[in-house]
């Protein structure tokens, strides 16, 4: 069986409150293929992302409504350089998977803060310990 395509979009920091109104209110009004044909996905700023016990319920509350949920974990600059890194991203994963009702709907993304806008990126051996580390705290 052929997976469905996936289409994301993720605005960052871009926009003030009003303009992004105006973006929620086309992205709600827009006609899109069948949920069997495309999966879509949009992404608000880490700005509005206030804490871990925050995003957890927010995974939670998306989940109820019957949707999916791309749940961005990372760590800033100096958690990395402190070597805090895994404490920082499993307290983050701790808290959505306290939350968390159906894993089935739920996708965790490794999103270092200290690579957002920097040009810097994480490497494939950062990810891969993280991601890990994160399956280490779900299971």
């Amino acid at each position: 069986m052929a997976r469905k395509f996936f289409v994301g979009g993720n605005w960052k920091c871009n926009g003030t409150i009003e303009e992004v109104k105006k973006i929620v209110t086309m992205l709600n009004e827009a006609e899109v293929p069948s949920k069997d044909v495309v999966d879509c996905s949009i992404s608000k700023p880490y700005c509005m992302c206030l804490s871990l016990q925050f995003v957890g319920d927010k995974v939670a509350y998306a989940l109820s409504l019957g949707l999916k949920v791309i749940a961005c974990i990372g760590e800033t600059l100096r958690q990395r350089e402190s070597g805090s890194t895994m404490a920082v991203v499993a307290a983050q994963t701790k808290a959505i998977a306290d939350k968390a009702s159906n894993w089935a709907n739920v996708v965790l993304a490794y999103e270092p803060v200290w690579a957002i806008g920097t040009g810097k990126v994480a490497t494939p051996d950062q990810a891969q310990e993280v991601s890990l580390n994160c399956l280490a705290n779900i299971i």
